[in-house]
């Protein structure tokens, strides 16, 4: 908007307006904050016809046509002459008179191209497919988005008349012509999911452009909807073939293919070949952005910051040279908050992501690295690869993880790094992608090897620490306090987590003299850390200065979180340690973080610092006795374990081999879930400690804990696909029961050990530990227990094609629950024989055994259970030839599977819904079935996601 002098008399004063004249919506001129008047109809008619020719002449005649529709009274031309003085003098009010001219009989408005918005949009427009020439779509996306965004409605909205109506029609042509192109460049690369829900509003206003209807079906394909986009295309077509009576043009149809054999040319996302991502129906996945917040305290470094910078601009092609960056020096030296500072200055480098682990190299006796295998599992898993898509081998993981990163700039950066080993394997192949690692050893093998560029990172000089207590604790207070200050500079030798800690102790407490604190960082003794060549770096001194400030409540719940195992942890898990109540907890933790004793990783989940996680357990011992220390693990185990417990309730209400937990101790505090949304989620956070606590109770004496927990875990890591973690936890639990001499939770162990065997294929594994599982049963008299493992053993025997060996084990399942319960078992086992007696071909008993399994789930509320049978009957009945029951059984069977969270049941369901709706001649509704069965199939069980991929190529090519 152009800012024009106005002669406007207040006093004397020449005042200056901004002015704008807009057509793009109901007519309006402003001048500065104000709307002009600017008359009645005919006037506002004058105004836009010679808008819409702006710096144009425009002739009487002309302007006569658009202010009267065809039938111009005899004094036309006056009342013409008169409207345009009239607006010569509303615009006079404003300076701006001189735009409106005439020549004879002519008229022209003459307006700069930022006073007018038509203007500007055509401006902007131009800007745009000058950038498409040049090949940057997605800024010129940017620009005809904005382009689109000046529009206030459909143009001159307000007025009417032949001639001003045919203009209008041809700007709003233009304005969806724009709106087409930029739609189009956004989906060049990949904005698909984004956008889907614009095109399908604009497609339904017109139905006949093909081009918004081709744009749809992209969109949608993109987003991972190919059965809707197909869908999409099966409408225009009819519609056209209703309304203009003609076949869809070529370019709808080559879309339409393309899609049909799923292009890769239409996804410029797309993964590499063989990788299947996790996403469920309208799902877009999620760059990853995994970078931790920049610490406020920042201070220096400009020196290695301009080194990072300029490997990174080394290359002249803008790719990353060298591709690995290893940032190295003492503990606590700050090379986390370096790297984490310079990733998020360059991140923008890097479109496709940024991928941050913390790998723990230096945690207490070196237990706590973390191994390649786990981080590349998450990683993969942030690249929304599927968790049981991914490979159990170190090598297979690290081709995958290469094979995924291939075509992309991700920046990864690997923080406190043991050494190169635990560093190689998470190297992407890739030019594109750089590494940052951090680490306290030199890594002097990445160097030599890998070609990384070492960047060695020393202490702040003293005019940096200065800076940092100065930002922290204000001027006035350094500047009365300088000698102590300068103590407390020389005392952590220019080391920034140590300076960090003192100065958020001084901060926290404005009555503690800092020479106080000065004083006191000198009275501790050494802390043993790795090796270095600056012996002022003593920050056992300074840990200790900083503990010994805290109140007696604060250092004990320091010193116990040292006894977690070092992955993060909830409020509820820090106040289990303690044997506190959560708010008081809570409270003590924002303390504790407050003095960067604690970080704080989200709203309400905690972690240490490897050094800090170090020096508490060396309180631990010194302040603890055994007896306390092993009775706050035995707290922190058993919040970890009657939660697991309860959340196992919610997702499997009617588990039939229920466990039986001693109370926990006072002091527990256990989770609130109040459903299976809120349980899977609890399960989601806390699946990595869960594993390890197994692990930690294993080796610390609390066996039953162990054997337990694993027990609590299966419903879980079975349906979630951690079948390897699930084999791992049963694995330990054995060992556990069998130290116990528990023959009937060693049984268990076995039992589940079986069936995480069954679900990873290890077939002959799970049929040993089956009837181990059943010799126990068998000792110890329990029927129900036998019957459990015959189930498992019908289940293993149908997954290897032998239906009348599992038929035999179904029917002794049955035997066994109709003479020792439960219920719930007995209705399980009829819907087992009657499904086994469909497989072989009864279909008359099958429904009979079925349908006495329905009627009893469902007398005893089993959904889970229900489920199932309605699964079976769906497959008796289709097989008979009854595709209405078939597809009514399905239907149910699919919609109760969902509601109670049994993912693998679902996908069956819908792949024999399917099948039903295939063989009933419903093609359109079997491929989309299908689908939502593949989506949940892929990365879970890949044999059967190949059979359904198989059934969509023969459904699409006949063949």
């Amino acid at each position: 908007m152009t800012t024009l002098r106005a002669d406007l008399h207040n006093g004397g004063v020449i005042v200056a307006v901004p002015i704008d004249f807009m057509v793009l919506g109901p007519l309006e001129v402003s001048a500065g904050d104000r709307r002009v008047e600017l008359g009645g109809e005919r006037q506002r008619r004058l105004l836009a016809g010679l808008l819409l020719r702006h710096g144009q002449l425009v002739s009487a005649a002309d302007l006569t046509a658009i202010a009267w529709n065809g039938d111009p009274p005899a004094t036309a031309r006056n009342q013409i002459h008169s409207g345009i003085w009239r607006l010569r003098r509303t615009l006079d009010r404003y300076g701006a008179a001189h735009l409106l001219g005439g020549e004879r009989a002519n008229y022209r408005l003459r307006v700069d191209a930022g006073q007018l918005d038509l203007a500007r949009f055509k401006d902007a427009v131009s800007e745009g497919r000058r950038l498409v020439a040049l090949d940057d779509k997605r800024k010129a996306a940017v620009v005809l988005r904005q382009a689109v965004s000046m529009w206030r409605g459909p143009a001159l909205a307000d007025l009417n008349g032949i001639v001003l109506e045919r203009e209008a029609a041809v700007l709003e042509e233009m304005r969806i012509a724009v709106l087409e192109e930029c739609l189009e460049c956004e989906l060049t690369f990949g904005g698909g999911a984004a956008v889907v829900a614009e095109l399908t509003d604009l497609v339904a206003k017109h139905p006949l452009r093909e081009r918004l209807a081709a744009m749809l079906m992209t969109g949608l394909y993109q987003s991972g909807r190919q059965a809707e986009a197909i869908e999409a295309y099966q409408r225009v077509a009819s519609t056209l073939a209703d309304e203009l009576g003609v076949d869809p043009g070529d370019e709808l149809r080559r879309r339409y293919e393309a899609i049909l054999r799923q292009d890769r040319a239409l996804d410029p996302s797309a993964r590499p070949e063989g990788v299947t991502l996790a996403s469920g129906a309208g799902a877009t996945p999620v760059r990853p952005a995994q970078l931790p917040v920049q610490g406020a305290l920042f201070v220096g470094r400009s020196a290695s910051l301009a080194e990072l910078d300029a490997a990174l601009a080394t290359n002249p092609t803008d790719q990353p040279q060298p591709t690995v960056l290893s940032i190295v020096g003492h503990a606590g030296v700050g090379k986390t908050a370096l790297a984490v500072r310079w990733a998020h200055r360059v991140r923008d480098r890097f479109p496709d992501g940024q991928l941050f682990v913390n790998l723990d190299g230096f945690g207490p006796d070196g237990t706590a690295a973390l191994k390649p295998t786990d981080v590349l599992r998450d990683f993969l898993e942030a690249l929304h690869v599927p968790p049981d898509r991914i490979p159990p081998g170190i090598n297979a993981q690290v081709g995958l993880y290469r094979s995924v990163l291939a075509d992309r700039r991700v920046l990864v950066v690997l923080d406190n790094a043991r050494d190169a080993a635990q560093v190689r394997p998470l190297l992407p192949g890739n030019p594109s992608c750089l590494v940052v690692v951090t680490s306290r050893n030199r890594l002097t093998g990445l160097v030599v090897n890998e070609g990384a560029q070492p960047v060695p990172l020393g202490m702040l000089t003293a005019v940096e620490a200065h800076e940092l207590l100065t930002r922290r604790l204000g001027v006035a207070r350094v500047v009365q306090d300088a000698g102590a200050v300068d103590q407390i500079i020389r005392r952590c030798a220019g080391l920034p987590l140590a300076l960090a800690i003192v100065a958020a102790r001084a901060a926290t407490d404005a009555q503690l003299p800092i020479e106080v604190l000065a004083s006191r960082l000198g009275s501790g003794g050494d802390l043993d850390v790795l090796a270095g060549d600056d012996p002022q770096s003593d920050l056992r001194t300074v840990l200790s200065g900083s503990y010994r400030a805290l109140s007696p409540e604060h250092a004990r719940l320091f010193r116990l979180l040292g006894l977690h195992h070092g992955l993060e942890m909830a409020v509820s898990t820090c106040a289990s340690l303690a044997g506190l109540p959560l708010d008081q907890t809570s409270r003590l933790l924002a303390d504790l973080v407050a003095v960067h004793m604690v970080e704080r990783r989200s709203a309400d989940r905690y972690a240490l610092h490897d050094l800090l996680r170090v020096y508490a357990r060396e309180l631990v011992g010194v302040h603890e006795t055994e007896r306390d220390q092993r009775a706050a693990r035995q707290r922190m185990l058993d919040h970890y374990l009657h939660t697991a417990h309860v959340a196992d309730r919610l997702i499997y209400p009617h588990r039939r081999d229920s466990i039986d937990l001693a109370a926990p101790q006072p002091g527990v505090t256990t989770e609130v879930l109040t459903d299976s949304d809120a349980a899977f989620a609890w399960y989601t956070h806390e699946r990595r400690a869960l594993v390890t606590a197994v692990d930690m109770a294993a080796s610390n004496g609390f066996d039953s804990h162990a054997w337990q927990l694993g027990w609590t875990l299966t419903t879980f890591l079975n349906r979630c696909g951690w079948w390897h973690e699930w084999a791992a936890v049963e694995a330990t639990g054995l060992v556990a029961a069998q130290r116990l001499r528990d023959r009937r939770a060693e049984a268990r162990c076995h039992r589940g050990l079986a069936n995480a065997h069954t679900r990873l294929g290890h077939y002959e594994r799970a049929r040993q530990h089956h009837g181990s599982a059943l010799r126990l049963y068998v000792e110890i008299r329990d029927r129900t227990g036998q019957a459990q493992v015959h189930s498992n053993l019908s289940w293993l025997a149908e997954r290897q094609g032998s239906y009348r060996d599992a038929l035999a084990h179904a029917e002794q399942m049955l035997r066994l629950h109709q003479h020792a319960g439960p219920e719930s078992g007995e209705a399980s086992a009829l819907n087992a024989v009657g499904w086994y007696h469909s497989l072989l071909g009864d279909h008359a008993r099958a429904l009979d055994y079925c349908g006495r399994a329905v009627a009893l789930m469902q007398r005893l509320g089993d959904l889970h259970g229900e489920a199932y049978v309605w699964d079976s009957l769906a497959h008796v009945h289709h097989q008979r030839g009854d595709h209405a029951q078939a597809l009514s059984c399905g239907r149910r069977a699919v919609n109760l599977a969902a509601e109670v969270g049994e993912t693998t049941l679902q996908a069956s369901a819908l792949a024999r819904l399917g099948d039903t709706y295939e063989a009933a001649g419903d093609l359109a509704a079997a491929w989309k079935v299908w689908h939502q069965a593949l989506d949940v199939y892929n990365g879970r069980d890949e044999v059967q996601a190949a059979a359904i991929r198989e059934k969509l190529k023969v459904s699409i090519y006949g063949s």
